[in-house]
C-alpha cells in the first residue's frame, strides 16, 4: 500500500514537469511543421519565379525571330512561309493546337483524314500568320511580363507589345507551357484580344459544316489554298 502511495505521490509531484515536457515537444513539432511548410512555399515561389523568367526569355527570343521573319522577308514570300513554318513546328504545341481547332469533328474523322489534316495544318498556319502581319514594318518586339494562367494548368501567360513608329503598340499575349522534355511550347497567340487558335477553330468548323460535316471537305479547301 505504501509503495502505491509513493508512486502516486511521485506522479503528482512530477506531473507538471511531464506536462511541460509534453507541451514543449508538441510546440517543437508544430514549429517544425510550420517551418517545413514555409520552406516548401518559399521553394515553390522560387520555382514559379524562375519559370516565369524562363518563359519571358523564351518569348523574347522567339517573338523577335517570328516578327523578323514575318516583317523583314516580304520580298520572298516562299522563304518567309518556310522559315515561319519551321518556327511553328519547333516551338508551338502543334498537335494540341490542331486537336483544339478541330473541336468535335476529330471524333468523327478517320485516322487518314486527321493525319492529312495535321500535315496541311502545319503548312496552312504559316499563311495565317503571314497574312496577319503582312502590313507590319519597322516594328520592335518587347516582352512586358509573365504570370501563371491560374487553375490546375501549368500554363503561363506572357504579355508583349509590337511597337510601331507613330502608332499605338499592338498587344500580343502568348500562352506557353513546359513540356515533359523541359522545353517551352506555345499553345495560343492572342493578338489585340483575338485568339488565333479560337479564330482558326471557328473558321474550320464553318468550312466543315459547309462540306457535310466531313473533315475531308476542310482538307480539300486547305489543299486548294496552299496551291494558290
Amino acid at each position: 500500500m505504501l509503495k502505491k502511495y509513493f508512486i502516486l505521490s511521485l506522479l503528482i509531484l512530477f506531473n507538471p514537469w511531464f506536462m511541460a515536457v509534453s507541451d514543449a515537444a508538441e510546440d517543437a513539432s508544430e514549429q517544425e511543421s510550420v517551418s517545413a511548410e514555409s520552406s516548401e512555399k518559399d521553394q515553390n515561389a522560387k520555382t514559379e519565379d524562375a519559370n516565369l523568367k524562363e518563359a519571358e526569355a523564351f518569348i523574347k527570343d522567339l517573338g523577335s525571330k517570328a516578327i523578323h521573319v514575318l516583317t523583314a522577308k516580304k520580298d520572298n514570300p516562299a522563304q518567309q512561309k518556310k522559315e515561319f513554318e519551321e518556327i511553328f513546328i519547333n516551338h508551338f504545341a502543334v498537335k494540341s493546337i490542331a486537336t483544339f481547332v478541330l473541336g468535335r469533328y476529330r471524333r468523327t474523322a478517320t485516322t487518314e483524314e486527321k493525319k492529312e489534316f495535321f500535315e496541311l495544318f502545319k503548312q496552312s498556319i504559316a499563311d495565317v500568320y503571314t497574312e496577319r502581319f503582312k502590313n507590319y514594318q519597322d516594328e520592335s518586339f518587347v516582352v512586358n511580363h509573365a504570370r501563371p494562367a491560374g487553375g490546375k494548368s501549368n500554363l503561363i501567360r506572357v504579355y508583349s507589345d509590337i511597337k510601331k513608329p507613330n502608332a499605338s503598340p499592338i498587344e500580343v499575349e502568348w500562352k506557353v507551357f513546359k513540356d515533359s522534355d523541359g522545353e517551352y511550347r506555345i499553345t495560343d497567340v492572342i493578338v489585340e484580344g483575338l485568339s488565333m487558335s479560337t479564330t482558326q477553330r471557328s473558321e474550320y468548323s464553318s468550312i466543315i459544316e459547309n462540306h457535310g460535316g466531313s473533315l475531308s471537305g476542310l482538307n480539300k479547301v486547305l489543299k486548294q489554298r496552299l496551291a494558290e
